[in-house]
């Protein structure tokens, strides 16, 4: 777990040793934090990266997550989605879920700028 003074903070790990296949929570996290973390884990993206892990593991390890709250003045909790690494994390999709809509938003890196998942998937399918 991960903590900063002005913002929550939390490591989340998808650990495929048991079969339930379920995010393992590190630390405590709000009610809010759980369903957007459950939203997060129904996407396509989250579980092929995440079937990716499992199998470039030997089925020990598998996609983590860090969950920021909005900061003041904003309604978008941060996702960050990724590889937990014993030297980093290495971030693969960056995801901003509003906290009352739950409408889901990514990160587009190649254009720099932050849309909505079905524009940010468009644009992907585009790329391909």
């Amino acid at each position: 777990m991960l903590t900063t003074n002005d913002s929550e903070q939390k490591i989340i790990s998808s650990n495929n040793i048991s079969d339930s296949n379920q995010l393992i929570v590190n630390a405590n996290i709000s009610a809010k934090g759980e369903v957007i973390l459950k939203l997060i884990q129904q996407l396509p993206e989250f579980k092929k990266s995440d079937k990716y892990i499992d199998s470039l593991s030997d089925h020990k390890k598998g996609l983590a997550a860090l969950i920021f709250k909005p900061a003041k003045g904003e309604k978008d909790y941060n996702v960050q989605v990724g590889y937990n690494g014993p030297e980093r994390f290495e971030t693969y999709y960056n995801f901003y879920v509003d906290s009352t809509s739950y409408a889901i938003k990514v990160s587009d890196a190649i254009e720099g700028d932050i849309v909505p998942l079905d524009e940010w998937r468009m644009r992907e399918a585009k790329r391909k």
